[in-house]
């Protein structure tokens, strides 16, 4: 049974990005300086970017899932 992890592939990649610009958005809120708020509108835009853009990635991954026929065999074997 193939599932369609095959746009998964950059998994470690996405999960690295996405950290990074949490940590970027929590340095810029909690940081200080000049155009505090200018940074801090732009790191959290760019994590809220970002978080869309998974949560589309996820969707789409999950929809597909679900779409898939599921062979009797396997549900009674209990491979799913």
């Amino acid at each position: 049974m193939g599932l369609p992890t095959a746009h998964w592939r950059k998994l470690e990649d996405w999960q690295r990005r996405f950290k990074s610009a949490e940590r970027a958005a929590s340095k810029a809120v909690f940081g200080g300086g000049k155009d505090k708020e200018k940074r801090v509108r732009e790191a959290v835009g760019h994590y809220l970017k970002m978080g869309r853009e998974l949560c589309v990635k996820v969707t789409t991954s999950l929809i597909c899932l679900c779409d898939q026929p599921v062979d009797q065999a396997h549900w009674d074997a209990g491979l799913l």
